[in-house]
C-alpha cells in the first residue's frame, strides 16, 4: 500500500515537472462547465492529490485533456499564486520577470506545503503581481499551468474558438479592473496619512471666535481631500477589508465636515464685518486728522451747495454747507453762472466778494468764479 501511494505521488511530481518544462503539449479542446455547487481543482487525476481550488457552479473550464473520469484543464484565473519574493524582479505597472531556473508556484505563500505546489516556471517568465504577502508576491495564474477536475460534474459548454471571444472581453475587462485596484489601493494609502495629520490638527487647533480662520480653511481642505479619496475606494475596490475601513472613515469626517464648514462660514463673516469696521474706522480718523490740518486751500470757501427756499428776504440764493452746518450764504455774481448747476455737489469757490447783511450771522459770497471738487 505505501508503494503504491509513493509510486501515485512520484507520478504527480513527473507530471508537474514535464508541464512547467512543455514537454507535453496543451492544446485547449473544449470548455467545460461546472454543474456541482462546490467542485475541487486537484493537483492530479484522483481525489489523494491536493486541492488547488475550488469552483462553482456554471464556471468555465478549459479543457486539455482527459484521463479515467478526469478532466485536465488550464489553472483558473482565481487560483492562489504565491511565489517567493526573491524570485521575481518586479516592473513597472504590477510586472514582473522570473530571476532563478525552475521557480516552484504554491497554492500558499509558506515553503512548508510543499504538497501544495501548482507547478513551476522558467527563468524569464513575465508575470503579473497581484498582492503581496510577508516575503511572497501573489500572481495571476502564469501560462501552461494545469489542474484536474472529475469529469461527471462538468458538461459541453462551448468549442474553444467561442471561448476565446468571450475571454478577450474579460481580459479588458479585467485589466481594466486591476487597474481600478491599484488606483484605489493608492488613494487608501494618501487617504489614511491625511486621515493621521487630521486627527492631530482637529486636537491641537482651538475652536474660538478669533481663531484663524486659515487654519480651518487648511483642515477644511484636508477634509475633502480625503473624503474624496476614501469615496474613490469604495466605488472602485473589491478589497473588503480597504473598502470596509473607507467606510468608518467616511461615516466619522463627513458630519464633521458639515460642521467644519458651518464653522468657517461663521468665522469668514465676523472677519468681514470685523474688517469692515476697521475699514470705516480708519476712514473716520483719517477725515479727523485732515479736519485738524491747517487749510492750504487756494479757495475762498469749500463745501456743499444746498437751496435756501423762496423767502423774500432770504440773504442768498443758496448756502455752503461744511460739516453739517452753514458757512455762508451765496449769490451769483455773473449772468452766465448758475449755482443750481452745482447744487448737492461739493466745490470750491475761486473768486468773489464778501458782504454781510444786518440782522444774519453768517456772510454772504458774491459769486464769480467756482468748480466742483467731488
Amino acid at each position: 500500500m505505501k508503494k503504491a501511494r509513493f509510486f501515485i505521488s512520484l507520478l504527480g511530481v513527473m507530471t508537474l515537472a514535464l508541464t512547467a518544462l512543455n514537454l507535453w503539449a496543451e492544446t485547449p479542446e473544449y470548455v467545460a462547465e461546472v454543474t456541482a455547487t462546490r467542485l475541487f481543482v486537484r493537483g492530479g487525476p484522483a481525489t489523494n492529490y491536493a486541492d488547488l481550488n475550488v469552483v462553482s457552479k456554471g464556471e468555465k473550464l478549459v479543457v486539455v485533456g482527459e484521463k479515467s473520469g478526469w478532466l485536465k484543464i488550464l489553472l483558473p484565473d482565481d487560483t492562489p499564486c504565491w511565489v517567493s519574493k526573491k524570485l521575481v524582479d518586479e516592473k513597472e505597472d504590477g510586472q514582473g520577470v522570473v530571476n532563478a531556473h525552475r521557480v516552484n508556484i504554491r497554492v500558499y505563500p509558506d515553503k512548508a506545503k510543499s504538497r501544495h505546489i501548482i507547478g513551476q516556471i522558467k527563468e524569464g517568465t513575465e508575470v503579473t503581481i497581484i498582492g503581496e504577502k510577508s516575503g511572497w508576491y501573489k500572481l495571476e495564474p502564469p501560462e501552461g499551468l494545469s489542474a484536474w477536475v472529475s469529469k461527471k460534474y462538468t458538461k459541453f459548454s462551448m468549442k474553444y474558438k467561442e471561448y476565446l471571444k468571450v475571454r478577450k472581453e474579460e481580459k479588458v475587462a479585467k485589466t481594466q479592473r486591476a487597474k481600478l485596484e491599484r488606483e484605489a489601493q493608492a488613494r487608501f494609502e494618501e487617504a489614511e496619512k491625511l486621515y493621521e495629520e487630521i486627527v492631530t490638527d482637529v486636537e491641537s487647533v482651538e475652536f474660538k471666535v478669533n481663531q484663524n480662520i486659515d487654519d480651518f480653511r487648511v483642515l477644511g481642505q484636508k477634509f475633502a481631500r480625503a473624503i474624496a479619496l476614501y469615496t474613490v475606494v469604495v466605488k472602485n475596490s473589491r478589497d473588503e477589508d480597504m473598502v470596509g475601513t473607507s467606510r468608518q472613515r467616511l461615516n466619522r469626517l463627513k458630519p464633521t465636515t458639515r460642521w467644519l464648514i458651518k464653522t468657517i462660514d461663521i468665522l469668514d463673516r465676523y472677519q468681514k464685518d470685523k474688517d469692515l469696521i476697521i475699514k470705516k474706522y480708519r476712514e473716520l480718523w483719517e477725515q479727523w486728522k485732515r479736519s485738524q490740518e491747517p487749510s492750504k486751500s487756494i479757495y475762498l470757501a469749500e463745501g456743499y451747495i444746498d437751496g435756501v427756499g423762496k423767502s423774500i428776504k432770504r440773504p442768498g440764493s443758496h448756502v455752503l454747507i461744511k460739516g453739517g452746518e452753514v458757512m455762508f450764504y451765496l449769490r451769483s455774481g455773473k449772468k452766465d453762472l448758475d449755482l443750481d448747476d452745482f447744487f448737492k455737489k461739493y466745490v470750491g469757490i475761486i473768486e468773489g466778494d464778501f458782504t454781510e447783511m444786518q440782522g444774519v450771522v453768517e456772510k454772504i459770497i458774491i459769486v464769480r468764479s467756482i468748480e466742483r471738487l467731488k
